[in-house]
C-alpha cells in the first residue's frame, strides 16, 4: 500500500533567523531564475512592518526534499517552493546587518553568524544576477529606518512553514496538491483571499454569502474575462500603460484603501468618506420604513477600498459588462433589452450596434479584439458619464475604435493596446474630462479610401472614388456607417 503525503512530510514552524542558515540548503538546476521586482519586495517589507506589533506573522510555506546520500544521511535540502522568498528574506537579513542603526541588534541575535544558506548557492542565470542587484539596493533603502523592535520581530517572530519530504516526486506530488494540481492560482483568485483577510469585521453569514456569489459568477466563468479584458485593461489604457496581460503582478492595481486604517491619507479621506457614509445610510433604521438603498459611487480610474467595498465593485461592474455584451446580441437590441440603448431604431446608437452585432466577419479574431477596445470605451463611458450625451459620444466611440479595424488587414493584441497610446488617447482624455462635451470635441480625423486595408467589408468604390457602393444600402457593413457619419474621404 503506498504511503499518503501525510505520512512521508516532516512539518516544522521556524522563525527566520533559524531558516536563512538551514544546513545543506540547495537551490537545484531545475529552479527558475530569481524574478522578484521591486514591487514584490516592497511588498514583503509593508507586511512585515505592518504586523510588528503582533506576537508573530507567519510569511508562508517552504517546501524541500531530503536528498539522502551514503550512510541514508542528508546530503541536500533541495528547494522546490519557496526560493524568491529565501533570497529575499536573506537579501533583507544582509542589508540589516549592514545598516548602522540595525547591525548592532542584529549581531547579538544571529550570534555573527554570517553563513546564511542562499549566499553559497550558484546563481546561474543573468535575470537572477540583476534582479538580486537590484532588489538589494531597494531593501538597504527601506530597512535604513528600521527600530531595533522591527530587527527583532523580523528575525525572532517572522516565522515559515517548512515541510520536508523524502524524495523529489514527493515533494512535486504536494506542490501540486497545494496549487490546484500545478497551476498557480488565477490573480483574481489572489485578490479574493487578499480582500477577505481584510474583512475582518464582517460578519461570518455576511462572508459566506459573498463568497457563494463570487463562486457561482467564477463557476460560470465571467470573473477571470471581466478583470482580464475589462477591469484591468481599463485601469491600464487610462494611464497610458500596456494592458495586453492580466497577471498576478498586476493585482496592487485592485487593492488600496483600508477604511479602518486611522491614519488615513489626505487623498484616501473623500472615499472613506463615501465608504462610511453610504454604509451608514444603507444600514439606517430608516431603510426600514423607505426601503431605499445607495449605491456606492464606484469609478473604475479610482482606488480600490479593500474588503468588502472590492466584491460590491465587482459585482457593480459585472452588471454593467453583462448589458455591454448583450449589445452584441440583435435579438437584445430589438427587444429592447439593454437599458442604455435608445429603442428608436434611428438612433446612431441603436445603427452602430446593430450593424456591430450583424456585420459579417466581426467573430474574426482581430475584429473581435477590436470590439472588446469598443466595449471598454463604452464602460468607461458609462462608468464616466452615464447616460448623458451618449447619443452624440457614441459616434466618436465607434469611429476612434473601428477605423483601427478598417485600417490593418490583420488586428493583433499588440495592434488593439498600442492603438490606445497613439496620436488619439482616448481612454486618457475620457480619464482627465470633466464633462461629456469634452468626448464631443475630440477631433477624429477622416479615413482615406486608400488607407482601408480590410478585406470582407463588402464594399467598392466608383469610377470617381467619390460613393460607397453596397450590395444594398441597408447593407450592414462598417464602410457603410463610416460613410454615413462622413468619417471616410474620397480625395
Amino acid at each position: 500500500m503506498e504511503k499518503s503525503i501525510n505520512d512521508v512530510l516532516e512539518k516544522n514552524i521556524i522563525p527566520l533567523k533559524d531558516l536563512l542558515f538551514l544546513d545543506k540548503l540547495k537551490v537545484p538546476e531545475y529552479q527558475r531564475p530569481y524574478k522578484w521586482t521591486v514591487r514584490n519586495v516592497i511588498q514583503l517589507l509593508n507586511d512585515i512592518t505592518a504586523h510588528k506589533d503582533k506576537p508573530s506573522y507567519r510569511i508562508g510555506t517552504i517546501v524541500f526534499h531530503k536528498e539522502v546520500g551514503e550512510n541514508a544521511s542528508l546530503k541536500h535540502l533541495n528547494i522546490v517552493d519557496g526560493q524568491q522568498r529565501l533570497y529575499t528574506l536573506t537579501l533583507i537579513a544582509i542589508a540589516l546587518a549592514q545598516q548602522t542603526n540595525t547591525k548592532t541588534e542584529t549581531e547579538r541575535i544571529l550570534k555573527n553568524r554570517v553563513d546564511y544558506a542562499m549566499l553559497n548557492q550558484p546563481v546561474r542565470h543573468d535575470i537572477s544576477k540583476n534582479n538580486l542587484a537590484i532588489n538589494f539596493k531597494e531593501i538597504q533603502r527601506e530597512v535604513s529606518h528600521f527600530e531595533p523592535d522591527a530587527v527583532r520581530f523580523f528575525f525572532n517572530k517572522c516565522e515559515v512553514v517548512t515541510i520536508q519530504l523524502n524524495t523529489v516526486s514527493e515533494a512535486f506530488q504536494f506542490f501540486d496538491s497545494q496549487n490546484a494540481r500545478g497551476k498557480d492560482l488565477a490573480p483574481h483568485d489572489l485578490l479574493k483571499a487578499f480582500h477577505l483577510r481584510e474583512m475582518k469585521d464582517i460578519p461570518q453569514l455576511k462572508k459566506q454569502e459573498i463568497i457563494a456569489t463570487w463562486e457561482t459568477a467564477d463557476e460560470n466563468k465571467k470573473l477571470a474575462p471581466l478583470f482580464a479584458e475589462n477591469l484591468y485593461r481599463v485601469k491600464a489604457w487610462c494611464k497610458y500603460r500596456n494592458g495586453r496581460y492580466f497577471g498576478k503582478n498586476d493585482n496592487y492595481l485592485f487593492k488600496g484603501i483600508k477604511a479602518s486604517n486611522k491614519e488615513t491619507y489626505p487623498f484616501a479621506k473623500a472615499y472613506t468618506m463615501n465608504h462610511f457614509y453610504t454604509e451608514q445610510y444603507n444600514t439606517h433604521p430608516h431603510r426600514a420604513l423607505d426601503n431605499r438603498y445607495l449605491d456606492f459611487p464606484f469609478q473604475l480610474d479610482q482606488p480600490i477600498i479593500n474588503g468588502q467595498r472590492f466584491f460590491d465593485m465587482v459585482k457593480h461592474y459585472s452588471k454593467i459588462m453583462e448589458h455591454i455584451e448583450a449589445t452584441e446580441n440583435q435579438e437584445s437590441l430589438i427587444n429592447g433589452d439593454v437599458y442604455f440603448v435608445p429603442k428608436d431604431i434611428n438612433s446612431n446608437f441603436y445603427r452602430i450596434l446593430y450593424v456591430l452585432a450583424s456585420y459579417d466577419k466581426r467573430h474574426r479574431q482581430g475584429d473581435r479584439y477590436v470590439r472588446n477596445l469598443f466595449n471598454n470605451a463604452l464602460l468607461y463611458y458609462l462608468d464616466k458619464f452615464g447616460t448623458a450625451m451618449l447619443e452624440e459620444n457614441i459616434i466618436k466611440l465607434f469611429i476612434w475604435a473601428y477605423s483601427l479595424r478598417l485600417k490593418m488587414q490583420a488586428v493583433k493584441l499588440a495592434s488593439m493596446d498600442n492603438h490606445t497610446r497613439e496620436s488619439i488617447r482616448l481612454f486618457g482624455i475620457l480619464r482627465e474630462a470633466t464633462n461629456p462635451t469634452e468626448i464631443q470635441r475630440i477631433y477624429l480625423p477622416q479615413l482615406k479610401i486608400s488607407e482601408v486595408k480590410a478585406s470582407g467589408m463588402g464594399t467598392t468604390s466608383n469610377e470617381n472614388n467619390n460613393k460607397i457602393y453596397t450590395k444594398n444600402q441597408e447593407d450592414n457593413t462598417l464602410l457603410y456607417l463610416f460613410q454615413q457619419f462622413k468619417y471616410i474621404s474620397f480625395e
